[in-house]
């Protein structure tokens, strides 16, 4: 009942505010507000798990979107309209409330009642599986909230409540719950005041922090700032300024340039900041390293955005914290491009082949064939490709060679049909110099790169297959890829239902709790009772790929419990399919092979050094395995 709400009692220290002089009134909100801190300080684990969520999303393409009402829908509105000025990150974070944009300054309170409006309003987002949606709910227990989380849910979405009452039906409906429990009001029921402000403080930390990791700060210098107004480009030069202060004493570069200047010399920083378009990120690279425009561009998305990252990697290649500087060469006109189109992204690399310079690289969330309309999924190429231009100021080239990789492309028709497709957006380039493979082919460019004339690629990440190639990329032989109801030996899919399956029993009274099942459950947001995780993983309005994603994303659970809680039923999942990967590429790896490891499940330390001492207990020792970090990249460079 809302009476028992911790939100809605009375506060027994502010009964006679109504007598209290102006003085004594303010001491008592002071003194009730100096609560709250400590209240979000007893939820930072809570929170710190919802970061971590949001994160790994957003690393993905995914966005993270507040829901809310009244009060606790303005809050997350407002934190979402400050994202975009203050790092540069548009559609990364949206704020919507009960009522719509009218709400916000017009009270429409009734809306929160309507579990149904919630969830259909959400449609207008078009929620994914990489999108983190926060339900702001002071009582815990608001419909429209819920309903918002539950469509969130059904999108397979990382979903956090944030309430300020203990054991709510919001704790149940998220995968984390956040409540801080602030106590009662000083006006009773008043959930805009200490609640209100410990929303704010939670909402900061959340975008605040996902920011952070996403590499929009160096240090606590804001280096992706848009500057849109007078006073944010003042703080523009000042961040500049201060970065190359700490980072390079003083001294900075303009682009291709080996002659140092000052910062006393103030045409020469504005002609570095004109030259990097006025983005305080890449007039730092660029000032620190000399890089060209473009290359610094390609730099930064190749890691990711992070400047730190960025900054590193030139430290170490070309040891610049001496100040030597190596002028990059001049980019040629001879493109080729490269796309991968993984369950995890779609990537695509352009490079110059007279000096094997990288022009371009960008990622959008996965595409592939596999699962998209051909007209659909070209499109999504042509735009992942424009947007690796950009990084050069380059419209589309003729270019002289393209690759595309993707799921899908193992079925000879699909493949021809989007070979043709290709041929037609690209139609100077030669058709023989136009390549359609599948994603896992495109590793094979690393055995060119590298002078060999064979390998086999071993891949699992949502499926998992493996293929015997030449150098060309031509399929030699291949083991496995069946699909995930034939095989797919050692995947996201096999370590998800090896999940699943021993929860059912720990939840049957079969087996006993282990860190699995209690992530499994925690994961799913479900109760822990065998008939809740039934519905949790057969929910009725699924499709098959709805179901197939949900257990996919299982494997980072098996993953998480092996590595932070050294559990051992984790470690023997992964062993048991890591074993029965190894015995499947086993058939087709010889001794000494080069072994190319792909996919996100192998990028995982964890799995991939079990799966190497599996083939070595099969006899498969002597063998070169190595991993590659940027796929499209390498196929480009392999292009000629």
């Amino acid at each position: 009942m809302l009476q028992q709400l911790l939100t809605e009692q009375r506060n027994a220290t502010t009964g006679h505010i109504d007598q209290a002089s102006t003085m004594e009134l303010l001491r008592i909100i002071n003194d009730e507000d100096a609560k709250v801190a400590g209240a979000v300080q007893k939820e930072l684990g809570n929170i710190a798990a919802a970061v971590d969520g949001i994160y790994e999303r957003m690393k993905q393409g995914g966005r993270l979107i507040y829901v809310g009402c009244g009060t606790s829908g303005r809050l997350g509105v407002v934190d979402a309209s400050e994202i975009p000025p203050t790092y540069s990150a548009n559609g990364v974070v949206e704020g919507w409330m009960a009522g719509g944009d009218a709400a916000i300054r017009r009270a429409a309170e009734g809306a929160e009642d309507s579990y149904p409006h919630g969830y259909q309003d959400m449609d207008q987002f078009n929620v994914t599986q990489f999108d983190s949606m926060v339900g702001i709910a002071a009582s815990g227990r608001t419909p429209y909230v819920l309903g918002a989380l539950q469509h969130a849910k059904d999108k397979g979405a990382f979903t956090i409540g944030l309430t300020f009452n203990a054991n709510t039906l919001l704790a149940s409906a998220v995968d984390v719950n956040i409540a801080p429990l602030c106590g009662p009001e000083v006006v009773t029921g008043s959930t805009r005041m200490k609640a209100g402000t410990a929303t704010k403080l939670v909402l900061n930390m959340l975008s605040t922090a996902a920011m952070v990791k996403m590499g929009k700060t160096l240090g606590n210098l804001m280096v992706d700032v848009k500057a849109s107004n007078e006073k944010l480009r003042v703080r523009s030069v000042r961040i500049i300024s201060l970065a190359l202060t700490e980072h390079g004493q003083g001294r900075f570069y303009l682009p291709g340039s080996t002659t140092e200047h000052s910062l006393d010399d103030q045409l020469a920083l504005q002609q570095l900041m004109e030259a990097c378009h006025g983005l305080v990120k890449l007039s730092i690279l660029v000032g620190l390293t000399g890089l060209h425009v473009a290359e610094a561009e390609a730099l930064l998305e190749a890691k990711d955005g992070v400047l730190r990252r960025a900054l590193d990697a030139c430290n170490h290649q070309a040891n610049f914290a001496q100040a030597t500087v190596v002028p990059a060469k001049a980019l040629g006109q001879k493109w080729a491009v490269a796309v991968d189109c993984g369950g995890t992204k779609m990537e695509a690399t352009v490079v110059d082949q007279l000096t094997k310079q990288v022009v371009g690289t960008a990622r959008v969330v996965s595409t592939n064939l596999a699962t998209t309309p051909l007209l659909v999924f070209t499109s999504q190429i042509k735009k992942v490709i424009q947007l690796a231009l950009d990084a050069a100021d380059a419209p589309l080239p003729d270019f002289e060679a393209v690759w595309i990789g993707s799921a899908g492309c193992g079925n000879d028709a699909l493949r021809n049909a989007l070979h043709d497709k290709i041929a037609d957006v690209f139609a100077s380039t030669p058709r023989d110099k136009i390549k359609v493979t599948s994603d896992g082919e495109l590793l094979a460019a690393h055995l060119l790169n590298t002078g060999k004339e064979q390998g086999v690629i071993v891949i699992a990440g949502t499926g998992s297959i493996a293929l015997r190639c030449n150098a060309k990329g031509d399929q030699l032989t291949r083991a496995g890829g069946l699909g995930y109801l034939m095989g797919d030996e050692g995947s996201g899919w096999a370590l998800g239902v090896q999940a699943i399956k021993h929860t059912g029993k720990v939840l049957d009274g079969r087996a006993s709790a282990s860190a699995v099942s209690q992530l499994v459950v925690q994961h799913l947001g479900c109760a822990a009772t065998r008939q809740a995780l039934q519905g949790a993983i057969y929910q009725a309005a699924d499709s098959d790929m709805d179901r197939k994603t949900r257990i996919c994303g299982l494997a980072r659970v098996v993953i998480a419990a092996a590595m932070d809680h050294a559990c051992p039923v984790a470690h023997d999942i992964l062993v048991s399919e890591a074993s029965e990967l190894a015995a499947t590429a086993a058939t087709i790896i010889k001794d000494g092979d080069v072994v190319i490891l792909g996919g996100g499940l192998l990028s995982v330390p964890a799995y991939s050094d079990i799966l190497v001492q599996q083939l070595a207990n099969m006899g498969k020792t002597n063998l070169q395995c190595v991993k590659i970090d940027n796929v499209s990249t390498e196929a480009a460079l392999a292009l000629n």
